[in-house]
């Protein structure tokens, strides 16, 4: 396996960030983390394994495919399954023992129906909408479905739980207003003889600035990798990156002022310099909208790229007095020269997203552990 292009992972410092979590929030509180995504990029199979020997309680996944993932690894801990449950994905939550969400009377009688067919319960978590405008019932529908809901025999109602899409706001109007939300759901359950075992709605950014919507349990997923989301306040915990993205120089080529470089021209040396070409584009996930924007770090230093972003190559300009050489190691992100936030600062997007874009072609290589 050629890994001189790959994104190592540093399971060291998982569990330290995720020590960082566990440290903040209530010893009581349970801490589900959220490994959806083929782990933010980092790779669902090992990311998994190392936040259950760390102490996760729960994991999170979007769909019953990444759930299957984990299963195959022999993780017994309880994991959540946060999209809508698909009919032709039911047989999974009960091979499997998925936990379940349910937004709907609808879903929660398919559930119901199909637990009693197999002689079987399922667990649920009941989700409500308190201003992400996606999945939830909201609170005068909540009101009409809960008794309904919870008449079903065949599914055990274990949590009420919600989201939040601005905890990361420096204005803290919009959350508040979701967390009195979710508390006036909790309270007419309560109030009307129905108990839930966990009660959640924090992600990472709620988790470090919310203390009051820790509750039963936290859903930490950004943080697990190393950034904190921007919020009202600096992050209070101590995270590192877990993951670096390098490459190598393949190519070191003098060209003369005038000498046009890649697709469309978009780039012209306006002096004679040295330009590398690095093994790496946008078939890797370094996007086209990159282009003429991005830095990489190569020995230290930190060198722009040039012209457009190509699907396998990328062109960095040296200059004239460098003292890079052939296959010297260059990162992407990763270190505190260059991390992916920095990265989603250049394109206008979230560091989620460049984590997440990192595709399958590239290796991952774990540091910490004995696999690669």
């Amino acid at each position: 396996m050629d890994i001189r292009t790959c994104a190592e992972i540093s399971l060291t410092a998982v569990r330290h960030n995720f020590k960082s979590v566990r440290n903040w929030v209530p010893s009581r509180t349970k801490i589900m983390s959220v490994v959806k995504a083929n782990a933010y990029g980092h790779g669902i199979e090992v990311i998994s394994k190392t936040l259950v020997e760390s102490g996760t309680d729960y994991l999170a996944v979007a769909n019953t495919d990444e759930a299957r993932k984990i299963r195959k690894e022999g993780i017994s801990v309880p994991v959540l399954v946060f999209g809508n449950p698909d009919p032709m994905c039911v047989d999974d939550y009960f091979e499997l023992e998925l936990d379940a969400s349910v937004s709907d009377v609808e879903t929660a009688a398919f559930l119901d129906r199909a637990a009693r067919l197999r002689g079987r319960k399922i667990e649920v978590h009941l989700k409500v909408d308190t201003g992400m405008g996606r999945y939830g019932l909201h609170f005068h529908l909540f009101r009409e479905a809960l008794p309904e809901i919870a008449s079903c025999k065949n599914i055990n109602l274990k949590s009420i739980w919600s989201h939040f899409p601005n905890a990361d706001d420096r204005d803290r109007t919009f959350t508040r207003n979701q967390l009195n939300e979710f508390n006036r759901c909790v309270e007419f359950a309560e109030k009307s003889g129905f108990s839930f075992e966990l009660k959640h709605i924090a992600n990472s950014a709620a988790t470090l600035y919310y203390p009051d919507a820790h509750f039963d349990m936290v859903r930490p997923g950004l943080l697990l990798y190393g950034y904190s989301p921007d919020g009202p306040d600096s992050s209070p915990v101590s995270l590192t990156p877990a993951m670096s993205l390098v490459s190598h120089v393949s190519l070191i080529k003098p060209v003369s002022k005038g000498t046009t470089v890649s697709y469309g021209s978009r780039w012209v040396a306006d002096e004679d310099t040295e330009l590398a070409v690095i093994p790496i584009g946008y078939a890797d996930g370094v996007t086209r909208a990159n282009s003429n924007r991005m830095k990489v770090s190569i020995g230290g230093n930190l060198y722009p790229q040039v012209g457009t972003v190509t699907m396998d190559n990328l062109i960095i300009n040296l200059g004239r007095a460098h003292s890079v050489r052939k296959l010297d190691e260059v990162i992407i992100f990763g270190n505190d020269l260059v991390t992916a936030a920095d990265v989603a600062s250049w394109t206008g997007t979230i560091p989620w997203e460049v984590l997440c874009g990192i595709t399958g072609r590239v290796p991952r290589v774990y540091l910490g552990s004995d696999r690669i």
